[in-house]
Parts: C-alpha cells; sequence; structure tokens
C-alpha cells in the first residue's frame, strides 16, 4: 500500500528589483492536506497580495476528491466534497458586484469514481463559505479533466 505524494501550498518571495543573484524566500501556508491547482479571484488580485485560495484537495482517496479553500493570512481552511465523486480544478468567478475578495462562486466538474452509478456534474459553490448554491448534471461521459476555464458570454460573443 502505496502512500501518495504530499503536496503544500508554499508561498514564495521574490525580490523583483534585485540585480545580480538573489535570494528568494518562502513561507508555507497549508500542510493540512495535499493542496494542487490553486486559483485566485485574478480579476482583482493577480500580481497583487491576496487572501483566497481555492485548490483540488486530497482528502480521503490518491485523487482530487475535495475543493479547498485556504485563507492565506489565518491559515484556515474550508473543504467541500462528495463521496466516491473526483473534482476538477476548482474556478473563481467574482460576483459582478463584488464587495470583497471572495464573493462570487466556485465552479468545478465532479466525475463519479463510479460512472456506471452516477452521472458527473458541475457544482456550484459559494466562494466565501464553500456551501452549494447549485449543480448542473450532465448526461453523458464528460472524459477526467484536470484543468478548468470560465468565460463570461461577452467575451464569447465578439
Amino acid at each position: 500500500n502505496e502512500t501518495p505524494a504530499k503536496s503544500f501550498y508554499r508561498r514564495f518571495y521574490l525580490p523583483l528589483d534585485a540585480k545580480g543573484v538573489v535570494k528568494i524566500s518562502s513561507e508555507m501556508l497549508s500542510e493540512k492536506y495535499s493542496l494542487e491547482l490553486p486559483r485566485i479571484n485574478y480579476e482583482h488580485h493577480n500580481g497583487r497580495p491576496y487572501r483566497f485560495a481555492y485548490c483540488l484537495g486530497v482528502i480521503s482517496t490518491s485523487f482530487f476528491d475535495s475543493i479547498v479553500k485556504l485563507d492565506t493570512v489565518t491559515r484556515e481552511t474550508r473543504v467541500w466534497s462528495e463521496e466516491n465523486m473526483f473534482a476538477s480544478e476548482p474556478v473563481f468567478v467574482g460576483a459582478p458586484d463584488a464587495k470583497k475578495e471572495d464573493d462570487g462562486v466556485v465552479l468545478s466538474v465532479m466525475l463519479s469514481q463510479n460512472p456506471e452509478e452516477r452521472k458527473p456534474f458541475l457544482i456550484v459553490l459559494d466562494a466565501a463559505t464553500l456551501t452549494e448554491v447549485a449543480r448542473a448534471e450532465v448526461h453523458c461521459r464528460i472524459p477526467t479533466t484536470f484543468h478548468g476555464s470560465f468565460f463570461p458570454a461577452k467575451t464569447l460573443l465578439k
């Protein structure tokens, strides 16, 4: 019985104004769960300080079975999962009238460990609380995927 490799959420600090050889520092933000493919509120925090990251988590299996919200300030986590389901990369979609960094939803495609028994679905989670807002079942097979994207209708109609 092999133990799966564990990944950690670490923030690296790069001195962007330095010349020559530079020293890079880092801090560990989470060792509680194995976390991968973090997503943030890129629209307002890309290249800037951010507090919240939404990650794929390995909690009870050896594969991505959870969505984890990490508070990089307090280091607290919230977890959403559903038994016998695998998650794809969580995608943060900000609310149009957002006032806070985590105002919006998180989307992820969920695939069953037993596809003959359970259909895949898109889960919509409240980004602040990581509670379910909605789900849309899909009545066809979806191949396993790691990455996810969201494109507002206005960008697709150009």
